[in-house]
């Protein structure tokens, strides 16, 4: 009967179902806390997949030990976090994409003043190109950027020559230092600029022109652009020259004659006075009308 004896089997039969009693035991309490710990983790497995799908509304119920119960309340205040920014971000996307719409508006507006702009400008300069006057564009500080072409044609230099402050190298020595100073003045104060002085021709000669300069200003009243132009006023100055020295002569001419006049009729005017007195004799009555006659038209006369 081997080690042991009959009597034993009883004994180790209810030994064996002993221990297989607290296998099955200790199988079901491992079940149980397996399930208890697991089941909220299964929940939260899930909760996070669906926040990874793109539901930030889902949320868990904190359950379990305190580990896992925390670890709900994270994962909660985290797709609560989440779900804000997201909502956020939305927002802002909106609102990036309107400006962006807004943004491509007003660039196409922008382009479309713009163009309008360059056609205005080309309108101008060809305006500008045809009139008979010598026409120039400056800056605010009175440096010139732009001629017409009737500069170039009469002074026969090029932009390179005159833009800015180079043109001055047309204007007589003698005369520069005065229009400097009174452009200067005008630049300072923003009024409108006036004079006549004379400019350089492209054969050397000297020729007078008015220039008249007027300050352009934008809405608010700043001074932004000057715009000028020089008319050759050179045949209305000889014309003014040679009326003058007619008018001159004619002055002249004038006081010489009436110089001359003079003299006579004081004569006149003298003998008649003596043959009134009676110093050449006594005057009969029908000779003092005649003298009186004589005496009113030598006083006509002067």
């Amino acid at each position: 009967q081997g080690a042991y004896g009959t009597r034993d089997i009883p004994a180790i039969a209810r030994l064996a179902l002993l221990s297989l009693l607290l296998l099955l035991v200790g199988a079901f309490g491992a079940w149980l806390v397996s399930r208890r710990t697991t089941r909220p983790l299964a929940t939260l497995t899930a909760a996070a997949e669906a926040v990874a799908a793109g539901d930030y509304g889902v949320r868990v119920e904190p359950s379990g030990d305190d580990e896992i119960a925390r670890l709900g309340t994270s994962f909660n205040y985290m797709a609560t976090e989440v779900g804000t920014s997201r909502d956020e971000l939305e927002m802002q996307s909106e609102e990036a994409q309107a400006a962006g719409e807004e943004l491509g508006q007003s660039n196409g507006q922008l382009g479309g003043a713009l163009a309008s702009l360059e056609e205005s400008e080309a309108q101008f300069r060809a305006l500008a190109d045809s009139i008979p006057q010598l026409a120039w564009m400056a800056f605010a500080d009175g440096s010139i950027f732009w001629f017409n072409q009737r500069w170039y044609e009469y002074t026969g230099t090029t932009p390179e020559q005159v833009v800015g402050w180079g043109w001055q190298s047309m204007h007589e020595p003698s005369v520069l230092p005065l229009v400097l100073e009174r452009w200067r003045a005008s630049i300072v104060s923003g009024a409108r600029f006036e004079m006549e002085f004379p400019l350089r021709g492209a054969d050397g000669r000297f020729r007078w022109f008015l220039t008249r300069v007027e300050p352009l200003r934008d809405r608010d009243g700043r001074l932004v652009r000057w715009f000028g132009t020089n008319t050759d006023v050179q045949s209305l100055r000889d014309a003014r020259d040679a009326a003058e020295a007619a008018n001159r002569a004619k002055s002249d001419f004038l006081a010489v004659m009436s110089h001359e006049l003079r003299t006579p009729l004081n004569a006149i005017g003298g003998y008649v006075q003596l043959l009134e007195t009676g110093v050449y004799g006594p005057v009969s009555e029908t000779q003092l009308p005649a003298l009186s006659r004589i005496t009113r038209s030598q006083r006509h006369l002067l």
